[in-house]
């Protein structure tokens, strides 16, 4: 079937003008890559007790990461299909993928994928909404990547369990579930360093609030 797709493409292609017009109209506009760099979780769960919250964001800069870097692992999506490039758009629960594509070795195709994003148990899965080269809209039943699923839960530290994920602008929020028995200790002394900080600092707002006129203290309340 995607054969067929692919054969029903360029035959729709050399309508609008020849090979070489079909050639061009299907080429990526921007070339695209894989590269990608790993996403320390421990840094940002580090950062997360440091600033005493509960709740970790997952930027669309990092789940470009992660999805690039699986990518890369398996780039060949289909027999004859290879994604040589890779970039994603996270809006709410809405995903889109912007990837250049090799077919059968030769041609590049540059194609647009849209995704609902779901959350369930620690998990994230993109489920397959469209396709498009450039303005032509494709049929799901000629060409759509697979469905996948970022397990969120493998990513995560011991002492962290996922309590909640939740979908905002162009960010994936997680909510922990933190067990500080089993923190490590320079994560703890990090949280114990924040919580004496705010600690210092309030004692600094109450001894400065001492010093001001009563109006101040008013207004200040």
């Amino acid at each position: 079937m995607r054969k067929a797709f692919f054969v029903l493409l360029v035959l729709l292609l050399l309508c609008l003008g020849g090979a070489a017009a079909a050639v061009h109209y299907a080429a990526p506009a921007e070339r695209l890559d894989l590269n990608y760099r790993e996403i320390s979780v421990m840094d940002k769960v580090k950062g997360m007790l440091s600033r005493r919250s509960s709740e970790l964001e997952i930027t669309e800069q990092d789940l470009n990461q992660i999805l690039k870097q699986k990518l890369a692992q398996s780039p060949q999506v289909y027999d004859g299909i290879t994604v040589t490039g890779a970039r994603f758009r996270l809006e709410e629960n809405r995903l889109t993928a912007e990837t250049n594509l090799l077919y059968a070795g030769r041609l590049s195709i540059g194609a647009e994928f849209s995704y609902s994003l779901q959350s369930r148990e620690g998990t994230v899965t993109a489920r397959y909404k469209g396709a498009r080269v450039k303005k032509l809209a494709i049929p799901p039943e000629w060409l759509r990547l697979p469905d996948f699923t970022v397990d969120l839960n493998s990513r995560m530290p011991s002492f962290a369990g996922i309590g909640q994920i939740r979908f905002a602008g162009h960010s994936i929020w997680i909510r922990f579930q933190i067990d500080p028995s089993r923190l490590p200790a320079n994560l703890l002394s990090a949280g114990r360093q924040a919580e004496n900080g705010t600690t210092g600092r309030r004692a600094e707002i109450r001894e400065e609030s001492a010093q001001l006129p009563d109006s101040s203290l008013a207004v200040a309340a």
